[in-house]
């Protein structure tokens, strides 16, 4: 099957035909930012209004969120400890654990080092630690949730829009100002386009 979040709901097509659902179907909102697939095949989907799975066909509310209701889900990530992260577009990022099925808030008045609130990707480094990138730079937060920011210069002003972790553990930082290449902690170098 192929999925495609649209701004019109989520069409799922099978190879013969498509099949939509949109807010009669219940999803949380028509406007579909993103979909994921976790390690146990089950279907994420972020939309403008919230966050929920699909089950056997049939779009299921997220029963356990009651911080993500009603917010901009843009961006969705399972990280290699099995937690869900889920990037906002005005509420930051959020992390839900689901051993102990508790979110964790990183935003910006929450003190968490984060630039701005709009969400646009995650990633994860050889450590564990998941990089979260905004409009506005980038953090790291360790596996025991503590932060600390990426070292790069300036990098308030960057949007970075994608993160990507090759087979030597370099992160490669897609971002509105070119590419970023880092790794050890420190910046390789910036192509920029």
């Amino acid at each position: 099957e192929i999925i495609f979040g649209t701004y019109d709901g989520l069409s799922v097509y099978n190879g013969f035909r498509f099949k939509n659902y949109t807010e009669k179907q219940h999803l949380p909102s028509n406007t579909v930012y993103v979909t994921y697939i976790d390690r146990n095949n089950k279907l994420w989907i972020g939309t403008q209004n919230g966050v929920c799975t699909m089950e056997n066909g049939k779009i299921v509310p997220f029963t356990k969120d009651s911080v993500l209701a009603g917010k901009g889900v843009f961006t969705i990530y399972e990280d290699a400890g099995g937690n869900m992260w889920f990037g906002t577009t005005k509420h930051g990022a959020v992390k839900y654990v689901p051993s102990t099925r508790k979110f964790i808030s990183f935003t910006v008045e929450n003190g968490n080092l984060l630039s701005d609130n709009f969400i646009r990707s995650f990633g994860e480094d050889h450590k564990g630690n998941v990089i979260i990138g905004t409009v506005a730079g980038c953090v790291i937060i360790s596996p025991d949730n503590k932060k600390s920011k990426l070292n790069i210069k300036m990098q308030e002003f960057v949007g970075f829009t994608s993160i990507f972790r090759d087979r030597q553990n370099i992160l490669w930082l897609a971002s509105e100002n070119g590419i970023y290449k880092y790794a050890n902690d420190k910046l390789i170098n910036h192509f920029t386009i």
